[in-house]
């Protein structure tokens, strides 16, 4: 950087080299009276973002413990913390065990009870973590911050086997919550491991899969799927049972 800001002056031409050395002559006797934001005690590093599973409420699963939230920042017991949710108003529960703590945990049971519209759904949640100090040099207040996102992911739960004989009943392949997922992937594969069923979740709302490929019936049997919900749930495997 040096080296690339001598030869940019180089190439100035003399008065114009004379006014930058009249500027960092000027800024060098400023400097000491200038507030350094350096020596803010205050600094805070979070993780780009959480994954979350949220229990399936349907099977019974119960609420996970409060889970810490990965962040590091300043020790100074003079400084204080505030974590605060995008989108809420002061009051509301926002599912951080103290608001006070750097250090602190996500609780999805909290969140999840005191807004029920959110329960069998994915969504997000970004925190903005604060902490106010002192200027070592000046005495003022300063601070930093930093955000980080919360992601709840909702298990999908596909049924094990389907009886396809036009009954109305388990005609189909039923998958709960994969509705939170429009772009996932679903394939399903023989027992020689060819693929006789690819779709996505958006696809799949409108053609789920009834046993057949290429119009023709599949025959009895047990075949694997794969379904990819997201990236940030991973790939699920198991087994599909067609009943004639």
């Amino acid at each position: 950087m040096f080296l690339t800001n001598t030869l940019l002056i180089s190439r100035l031409k003399y008065s114009t080299l004379t006014r930058v050395k009249h500027v960092l002559l000027l800024l060098f006797l400023l400097g000491t009276n200038i507030p350094s934001w350096a020596q803010c005690p205050v600094w805070v590093a979070t993780e780009k973002k959480v994954v979350v599973f949220s229990p399936n409420r349907l099977k019974g699963e119960p609420y996970p413990d409060p889970i810490p939230i990965p962040v590091n920042g300043a020790q100074n017991a003079d400084i204080k913390w505030t974590w605060t949710l995008a989108g809420t108003n002061r009051g509301q529960e926002i599912g951080i065990s103290d608001t006070t703590r750097l250090n602190t945990s996500f609780d999805i049971q909290k969140i999840i009870q005191s807004h029920q519209d959110l329960e069998g759904t994915s969504f997000t949640l970004t925190y903005f973590i604060t902490g106010v100090g002192k200027d070592a040099t000046t005495g003022l207040a300063c601070q930093s911050f930093a955000t980080i996102d919360v992601v709840i992911l909702v298990k999908i739960h596909p049924y094990n086997a389907i009886t396809p004989n036009s009954d109305d009943t388990n005609d189909e392949w039923f998958i709960d919550y994969l509705y939170n997922y429009p772009d996932a992937s679903i394939v399903i594969f023989d027992r020689w491991g060819q693929p006789v069923f690819e779709s996505t979740g958006y696809q799949y709302e409108e053609k789920p899969f009834k046993g057949k490929f290429n119009g023709k019936d599949l025959p009895s049997g047990t075949y694997m799927y794969r379904i990819t919900p997201s990236e940030e749930y991973g790939t699920i495997y198991g087994n599909l049972t067609i009943v004639r």
